[in-house]
């Protein structure tokens, strides 16, 4: 009769840890899942500090970033010329410190690209917890690519 008790007591035990547990996973992917994730802030256009906001093939385009950057993330960077076609540069890993800076940047223009008007994507993709990409874009001002 005893051992029947202490077996109730400890089945009775084991569902409550469990349950506990179950709730405590719970919380912590609704948590993931749902809360808005602000790795960094990228304030207005990516500006264009070439002259005449013009770029020669094979050059270097030289573009500002105004950023508050808020969680010590890395993020893989993307980054794309964007006109009637789409040129797509290799993704590097990229993690400034945490904090407002402007960042001037260069990208070299490839030769092959077509003369003509663009705008620059840049893409950062932070991985806050092990179940969630938050997805951060800016577009640079207009910009001309013309012959060298």
């Amino acid at each position: 009769m005893k051992r029947r008790r202490n077996d109730h007591k400890n089945h009775i035990l084991l569902r409550k840890i469990g349950i506990f547990i179950f709730v405590l996973t719970w919380s912590i992917v609704s948590y993931w899942l749902v809360w808005p994730y602000t790795p960094i802030v990228i304030n207005g256009p990516l500006k264009i500090h070439n002259q005449d906001k013009e770029v020669k093939k094979g050059e270097y385009l030289v573009y500002e970033m105004d950023i508050n950057k808020k969680m010590p993330l890395p993020a893989q960077i993307t980054k794309q010329l964007v006109n009637d076609f789409i040129i797509t540069y290799s993704p590097i890993v990229g993690n400034v410190p945490v904090g407002k800076r402007k960042m001037k940047v260069k990208i070299k223009i490839p030769k092959s690209a077509e003369c003509g008007e663009y705008v620059l994507m840049w893409e950062g993709l932070y991985k806050p917890n092990p179940i969630r990409n938050v997805r951060v874009v800016a577009y640079s001002e207009k910009f001309n690519v013309v012959e060298s």
